[in-house]
């Protein structure tokens, strides 16, 4: 992620609120294939990158308020999200030529504004060899919480108002596969591998 501005090569462009989010793909010889930043008045985080072998990005971390995951200065169609509450969790599928492939985000939601309560973020992302994706992060809410990020339904009551650990499995067919989520006191975070 990025504050201010970044070069993206030879653009230069400036985060519009706190923190914005920027993927940059280079050539195995260091060339600059394509850069693209995501992000509004609010704070939003990368926190974790995998790749696939047909060079699909994978990123996640959080973000807040309503973000273009696809904007349309970059060559893309436009897909704003909004989060729910403070912060929510995203999952970013990006082709090797950049193009999107999907944005999903999920999180919880809770009625009191000054509590750390309806942060959520994503803060690993893996795959297996035949391409299932693995997140993992926490969640904090006082709601149930829809862990699954397309067009289904899977409702996790939260263990914890304040960060409870979770992993989800996004098929290979970007289908939904599971959620799990993990409390036993008042911090979890989980990492996937």
């Amino acid at each position: 992620y990025f504050l201010n501005d970044i070069d993206l090569n030879g653009t230069i462009v400036t985060s519009t609120g706190s923190t914005d989010i920027f993927l940059v793909k280079l050539s195995s010889a260091g060339s600059f294939v394509f850069g693209k930043a995501y992000g509004n008045t609010g704070t939003e985080y990368a926190n974790a990158l995998a790749v696939d072998s047909a060079g699909n990005g994978f990123v996640t971390g959080s973000f807040e308020g309503t973000v273009d995951f696809d904007p349309i200065a970059f060559g893309g169609a436009s897909a704003p999200r909004a989060s729910n509450d403070k912060t929510d969790i995203y999952l970013l599928k990006v082709s090797s030529t950049g193009a999107l492939g999907y944005a999903y985000t999920y999180g919880g939601a809770h009625s009191d504004p000054s509590t750390s309560v309806g942060r959520d973020s994503g803060s690993n992302v893996t795959l297996d060899s035949m391409g299932n994706v693995y997140l993992a992060g926490f969640v904090s809410s006082e709601n149930n919480i829809d862990m699954d990020p397309t067009a289904g339904t899977d409702l996790k009551p939260p263990s914890y108002l304040n960060r409870t650990g979770f992993a989800t499995k996004i098929n290979t067919d970007n289908t939904y596969g599971w959620s799990y989520l993990f409390a036993g006191g008042t911090n979890e975070t989980t990492s996937v591998d």
